[in-house]
């Protein structure tokens, strides 16, 4: 009975859209254009910074996933293995380079850019924080890329 509710269906054709992702071949690295984290400015599991082309600062949030909050703001308190979540991604972009690839909207209403990441060795970051336990599924229209429905529809 469980099984077969919608929003538990949702969920896990998402999480199978994002693992049939990371079998796909990806595109050659050195043609996209390439950023560099800034490791030492990591927000949590899911947003963090990059250097951009020109060495400017950009604000990336991860498309279709959510990590546990890793620190204290005036809205949100440390959820649990927050800080966990925070460091393995933190770990994950530690002297690498990553590709963004975009989706409808470019930025959300804090200015944040948003995308789904790919680190240099091929890995989709979005899917695998999924699949390591880090992050939970979180979609929000119109950033639907690679969702087979969308929210609404399984209601």
């Amino acid at each position: 009975m469980f099984l077969q509710s919608p929003p538990f269906m949702f969920r896990f054709l998402l999480f199978l859209s994002f693992s049939l992702l990371l079998s796909l071949p990806q595109s050659s690295f050195a043609a996209a254009k390439n950023w560099t984290p800034t490791g030492h400015k990591l927000v949590d599991g899911d947003t963090f910074w990059v250097l951009d082309e020109r060495g400017a600062e950009v604000k990336v949030r991860l498309i279709g996933i959510n990590t546990p909050e890793s620190r204290r703001t005036g809205r949100t308190e440390v959820e649990y293995f927050g800080k966990e979540a925070s460091a393995y991604v933190a770990q994950l972009l530690n002297g690498r380079r990553i590709r963004l690839e975009y989706d409808v909207a470019k930025y959300d209403r804090y200015k944040r850019t948003l995308a789904y990441v790919y680190l240099d060795n091929g890995t989709f970051l979005n899917a695998h924080l999924i699949q390591e336990g880090y992050a939970t599924v979180a979609t929000y229209p119109p950033n639907v890329k690679y969702s087979d429905t969308s929210p609404n529809s399984s209601e």
